[in-house]
């Protein structure tokens, strides 16, 4: 009986991307595809300042895609936080105008709108620390939130594009996943399991700042230049450490007659070839 109760359990359905940060707090992290461990955000906070960049790779832009300011002294007004954002460049607002509470002020409910979608979305707690995110007319979740654990860093998987595959793919995208999608997703995840205070219990530099777990890459470091509008850093001695495909190096051989097979490696050499490709890994 218990065999067949197992299998009477559906699948766990697939998403469609899923994003780790590389250290346990949203305030200073970088964040990945999981799957081609690209860096996809950069997010800094500086004194009481938080700044989330989404990263272009095809542009060399840095977008700011939202900033949040924390409160310097807790709030003392029912139902407000202190905390203010602002989106893109656009005008500063409570964090409550723009990511609701639940019925009578349910904080384990947040609700918020994604620009140009007719359903309200919302994160609900549903275990110890995982937030599921969904929305009406859509089954199943949009996006799942695993907080920080002592062992695990968030990880946010996004299950559902919210349009059709056409219409996504038609708009700017990661693999699929309209990038306003996943703005509003990792905005409202870090408003969501971020506390008021967490940015005073952090280690700060002179400069207000910190530094960013997973930020010692040559990649990052390059990203991180760029938002600062500071020189590039040099290239590291090799490039190989930068992508995780082989790269073609060309040596010189002898050269040798047209169309001779070789017995050994079983493939032609044409006539005056003097190079060969070698896998470097």
């Amino acid at each position: 009986m218990p065999v067949s109760r197992a299998r009477s359990v559906p699948p766990s359905p697939k998403s469609l991307l899923s994003l780790k940060l590389s250290g346990p707090s949203f305030l200073d992290t970088v964040i990945r595809d999981e799957s081609t461990k690209e860096p996809l955000y950069i997010i800094e906070t500086v004194r009481e300042v938080t700044t989330v960049h989404r990263l272009d790779p095809v542009l060399s832009l840095a977008n700011k895609t939202a900033t949040v300011e924390w409160p310097l002294t807790p709030v003392r007004i029912k139902g407000k936080s202190g905390r203010t954002v602002q989106l893109g460049n656009g005008s500063w607002r409570d964090v409550e105008d723009f990511f609701k509470v639940g019925p009578l002020g349910n904080t384990a409910i947040r609700k918020f709108q994604l620009p140009h979608y007719p359903h309200t979305l919302k994160w609900k707690l549903v275990l110890g620390n995982c937030f599921c995110c969904t929305t009406s007319g859509i089954k199943g979740p949009v996006a799942v939130l695993d907080a920080a654990t002592l062992s695990a860093p968030p990880r946010l998987k996004i299950y559902h594009t919210l349009i059709n595959g056409e219409a996504a793919l038609s708009q700017h995208n990661h693999h699929g996943v309209p990038t306003i999608l996943l703005d509003y997703l990792i905005i409202t995840a870090l408003l969501l399991v971020t506390d008021v205070q967490e940015w005073l219990d952090r280690p700060s530099h002179d400069t207000g700042g910190t530094r960013i777990p997973g930020s010692s890459s040559y990649m990052v470091q390059r990203w991180l230049a760029i938002i600062h509008n500071r020189p590039l850093p040099p290239r590291p001695p090799t490039s190989t450490s930068l992508s995780p495909y082989p790269i073609l190096r060309l040596r010189p051989r002898p050269s040798v007659s047209m169309g001779r097979w070789d017995s050994q490696s079983g493939t032609t050499s044409a006539s005056g070839s003097n190079w060969v490709r070698v896998h470097i890994h």
